[in-house]
C-alpha cells in the first residue's frame, strides 16, 4: 500500500502537471503562458478553498479539532502527541507566511503547494481519534474532487492526455478508501 504522504505529494504533482507546469531539472517549475498561469492559479484556489492552510480563505484543521480524547489512543504517549501537535501548528504557521509570499510573488507555487501537502500530512498522522481523521480526509476528499474537474475540463478542451485524469481518479479514489476505513474505525466498538 503506498503510503499517505506519497499519495499526497502524487496529487500535488498531478496539480502541477494539469495546469501544464513542466518540471525542468535546472530550472525548476516553470509556467509558459499566461493561460498556465491562470490555470495553476485555479489548482491554488481550490487547495486554498478545500481548506488545506490559508487563514483567509478556510481554515485548516485545528489543534483543537486534533486533541479530541479517546480511550483508543490512551496507548500513545504524551510526548509523542504533543511532537504531533507542534509539528501541524509550524507547519501551519509556515504556510500563512508562504501563502503571503506566493502572493507577493516572491516565491513560486510549487513550493506553497509542497508546504501545504507536507500540513494535510502532519494533520492527518497527528489526529488522535477516527473522528479527527475523518475531518481531515474529508476536507482531502473535497480538493481531490475539485481537481478532478480541473483535470477533465483540461482534458475536454485538449490541453492534457487521459492518463492524467487517470491518475487524479485513482488518487481520489485512494482518500475515499483512506476515508472509508477511518470511518469504519469510527463504528466499530
Amino acid at each position: 500500500m503506498i503510503p499517505f504522504g506519497d499519495q499526497l505529494r502524487c496529487f500535488v504533482a498531478a496539480a502541477l502537471s494539469a495546469a501544464g507546469i513542466k518540471r525542468h531539472f535546472a530550472r525548476g517549475f516553470v509556467m509558459r503562458s499566461g493561460f498556465q498561469f491562470a490555470i495553476a492559479s485555479l489548482v491554488l484556489s481550490v487547495v486554498t478553498l478545500s481548506g488545506a492552510c490559508s487563514p483567509r480563505l478556510s481554515e485548516p484543521v485545528t489543534v483543537e479539532e486534533l486533541e479530541i480524547v479517546s480511550e483508543d489512543v490512551a496507548d500513545v504517549s504524551p510526548q509523542l502527541q504533543e511532537l504531533r501537535k507542534r509539528r501541524v501548528e509550524e507547519l501551519a504557521e509556515a504556510c500563512t507566511i508562504l501563502q503571503r509570499q506566493y502572493e507577493s510573488g516572491v516565491i513560486p507555487l510549487e513550493q506553497l503547494l509542497s508546504a501545504r501537502a507536507q500540513l494535510a500530512e502532519a494533520e492527518v498522522e497527528a489526529a488522535e481519534t477516527p473522528q479527527a481523521r475523518v475531518a481531515v480526509l474529508e476536507k482531502l476528499l473535497a480538493l481531490s474532487k475539485e481537481h478532478v474537474q480541473v483535470v477533465q475540463g483540461r482534458v475536454d478542451s485538449g490541453n492534457t492526455s487521459t492518463v492524467d485524469l487517470l491518475l487524479a481518479k485513482a488518487a481520489l479514489t485512494s482518500i475515499e478508501i483512506k476515508l472509508l476505513q477511518a470511518k469504519e474505525e469510527l463504528e466499530s466498538p
